[in-house]
């Protein structure tokens, strides 16, 4: 039997994520992210996995409690409450984009972090005490 992506019945989002997300929104999460990392990102090679998405990836592990890059692809790409949140509505957009999250964490180690700790306190600081985390 054939199915039409488009007809399958989609699931509300998880109400925690969907706030944060229209927190994040309000705040132009996304620019403020693409600003602080505007440095580490080539014109040319590989394309880059949008810096607002990398940064909710992270935070997914945090509130999931996973600490392995696998695992937050693999849970990111088994959710489709955790697709809407990172802004993938199609499942190859959102393989794709797991595959670069997958692959973006291999050379992590030779990073400034500078960036990572303060998308973390842009989130604290506007969405924490909003949220009531």
């Amino acid at each position: 039997m054939w199915v039409a992506t488009e007809d399958l019945p989609r699931s509300a989002a998880h109400p925690f994520y969907a706030r944060l997300n229209q927190i994040l929104d309000q705040h132009d999460f996304d620019e403020f992210v693409e600003g602080l990392c505007e440095r580490f990102y080539a014109d040319e090679g590989r394309p880059s996995l949008p810096p607002g998405r990398y940064f909710r990836l992270l935070l997914i592990g945090y509130f999931e409690g996973l600490d392995a890059e696998r695992a937050i692809a693999w849970r990111a790409a088994d959710s489709f409450a955790l697709r809407a949140f990172l802004g993938l509505v199609l499942p190859e957009d959102a393989a794709r984009s797991l595959d670069d999250f997958a692959h973006a964490s291999l050379d992590r180690s030779s990073r400034d972090l500078t960036a990572t700790w303060n998308s973390f306190e842009a989130v604290v600081s506007n969405a924490g005490c909003r949220c009531g985390v």
